[in-house]
């Protein structure tokens, strides 16, 4: 597909340019083009031919595998480009918008774990001058820290861990741009940076599992959310939030 221009004449009303209704199919094709190469597919599992309109690339979301890809479909044949990676998937961010000063602001999210799923939620760095907990719990209790059964507690720039209220303890410091994450593995909780394994806990946790947090500051954001149900991305938007204080 290439591009349809409008002929306009050599001149203003000179009677050699497009007429108005062969001027408007263009305006259509173009953007009928438009729409087919940005919008979204959403598929499960990779597409087929039938899928992808001929000539064009096609960003295409596999919600199996949790990637996204640009695929595109030359003659029946189809072509794909490298997963564009973690981020790529439409993720969350949360900002508190009233009070601050306290742990009593926080929300949980629709996706979550039956008992003895592997369940991780994870979150990207976007300020070392705040503080924000994110993991998960058996239920939403409140928005407090203290009910968050196991947790990453991000303390002004060190990567902390709270367990049920408790301190697990701080392990180094985070710069902007860390991934942080909470993972359940059968039993086994870890707590992640960029992927490493930084804690282990010695509390199992084998039962249904939600997304809980907890936001202390004025304005502060768990950005670019991302929650993992058996290995598998699970988009989260503004209608997937639950439970919300102060948010």
């Amino acid at each position: 597909m290439t591009q349809q221009t409008i002929g306009i004449g050599a001149s203003a009303n000179d009677g050699t340019g497009d007429d108005l209704r062969t001027g408007g199919d263009k305006i259509n094709y173009n953007f009928s083009e438009l729409y087919a190469r940005t919008e979204l597919l959403v598929i499960a599992g990779e597409p087929t031919a039938s899928d992808l309109p001929a000539g064009i690339v096609r960003t295409v979301r596999n919600t199996v595998a949790g990637e996204i890809r640009h695929w595109t479909n030359v003659a029946g044949t189809l072509y794909k480009s490298a997963a564009f990676g973690l981020g790529t998937i439409p993720q969350l961010s949360v900002q508190r918008n009233s009070g601050g000063g306290a742990f009593n602001a926080g929300f949980s999210m629709s996706a979550g774990a039956t008992a003895g799923q592997d369940f991780e939620v994870s979150f990207e760095v976007v300020s070392l001058a705040t503080y924000v907990c994110l993991g998960f719990s058996a239920s939403n209790a409140d928005a407090t820290i203290g009910t968050i059964e196991y947790c990453v507690y991000l303390n002004t720039g060190i990567f902390g861990v709270y367990q049920s209220g408790g301190s697990a303890g701080s392990f180094g410091s985070v710069i902007v741009g860390d991934r942080l994450a909470v993972k359940r593995t059968g039993t086994t909780v870890t707590y992640l940076k960029n992927g490493s394994v930084l804690y282990t806990s010695s509390v199992p946790s084998s039962g249904a599992l939600v997304v809980d947090s907890c936001i202390y500051d004025a304005n502060a954001v768990i950005s670019e959310i991302e929650v993992k149900v058996a290995g598998v991305v699970v988009a989260q938007t503004l209608t997937d939030l639950v439970s919300c204080v102060g948010i």
